[in-house]
């Protein structure tokens, strides 16, 4: 807290002086009014005070975001190991370990809980102090549903699971909120001010943009391109395909896998569905159920794919022998349709 007060301070005196000289040297002169040397003095310095404070707020409210959306991937995750039967303490260490590379900061608030109740302090009170660390609403209510499950003695594993298929549900909402409101932020395409847009040219489909940004290892933005084309098209079974495979880019496993089935819900002759469905369940260690996706797609592809024959090879070796690892660095392929491939060499 010193560091910050000391930043303003600084900051603000910095700019003071810099206001003071700037006015001296360039700005005096005999009709310069009070108005102006408040203006140039105290401003820049005001503008220096107020800097550290802007600062820290834009960093909460990025790490508020991130710990929003990594929250329902952690839920279901803790969800499986708690019907694992492994207690909650031993089930958020382990999510701590596994989120820790996608969503950082939800992943050192489950360690720092996780340390605390080793050190003996009383769970409630390291709950609600997550709670009031993390300032996210999400998270307040699952403090309290899990102070409610050990005070009354409730199965932990229903509550968490009842809590889990909320926030799956508050994310879609969510998703579907910001596609909604898309169509109110962009331009008129007749309007000669609508930027990117040539006049008397069609527009690129949002779809193959977002193509484009999973070839180059842009996931984030590949799955906002199709979040764009479902506004134009509905959510597809080549959109679900889409976002769920970006979303397998970025670490997400559970929500790709999600997504995955429901594009195969309603194609499930798609070998590309089939396929990247596989490579999610071979990360999730799903190994048998994972060669038996890779199999169907082979069989609908007719051996058409390279990709997906290299993929069905490594996990049948892998179920024949868990030890398997060819060359210690399996590269994993993702395909889409009609195109090339997406290569997923090292999943967060």
């Amino acid at each position: 807290m010193r560091y910050f007060h000391f930043a303003q301070f600084a900051l603000g005196i910095g700019f003071l002086l810099c206001g003071v000289f700037y006015f001296v040297v360039f700005v005096s002169s005999e009709e310069s009014t009070t108005m102006d040397t408040l203006l140039y003095i105290l401003g820049p310095g005001g503008a220096g005070y107020m800097i550290p404070k802007y600062w820290v707020t834009k960093r909460l409210q990025q790490r508020q975001q991130e710990i929003e959306e990594g929250f329902p991937d952690s839920l279901d995750m803790m969800l499986t190991c708690v019907e694992a039967g492994q207690s909650l303490d031993q089930s958020i260490v382990r999510v701590a370990s596994e989120i820790k590379a996608s969503y950082p900061a939800l992943a050192e608030e489950f360690e720092i809980v996780s340390q605390q109740m080793k050190a003996g302090k009383d769970k409630s009170n390291v709950l609600g102090d997550m709670g009031e660390r993390c300032g996210v609403q999400d998270i307040s209510s699952f403090v309290t549903v899990l102070i409610q499950s050990q005070t009354f003695g409730t199965s932990i594993g229903d509550a968490l699971r009842v809590y889990a298929g909320e926030m799956r549900d508050k994310r879609v909402m969510r998703a579907e909120e910001k596609a909604n409101k898309l169509p109110t932020k962009m331009f008129d395409p007749e309007s000669p001010y609508a930027p990117g847009v040539a006049r008397n040219e069609q527009a690129v489909d949002a779809t193959l943009v977002g193509h484009r940004l999973m070839h180059a290892g842009e996931y984030e933005l590949a799955i906002d391109a199709f979040e764009r084309a479902a506004v134009t098209h509905g959510l597809t079974s080549d959109i679900l395909l889409g976002i769920g495979s970006a979303s397998l880019g970025l670490g997400r496993l559970q929500t790709a896998e999600r997504l995955l089935r429901q594009a195969l819900d309603q194609d499930e002759f798609s070998p590309e569905i089939w396929n990247n469905l596989g490579v999610v369940l071979m990360e999730l260690g799903e190994t048998s159920e994972a060669s038996q996706s890779f199999q169907r797609a082979y069989a609908l592809d007719d051996g058409a794919s390279d990709s997906i024959r290299d993929n069905l090879r490594f996990a049948l070796e892998k179920l024949e022998n868990p030890e398997y690892n060819e060359d210690n660095d399996q590269n994993y392929k993702l395909v889409r349709r009609g195109s090339s491939d997406y290569l997923i060499r090292q999943i967060p």
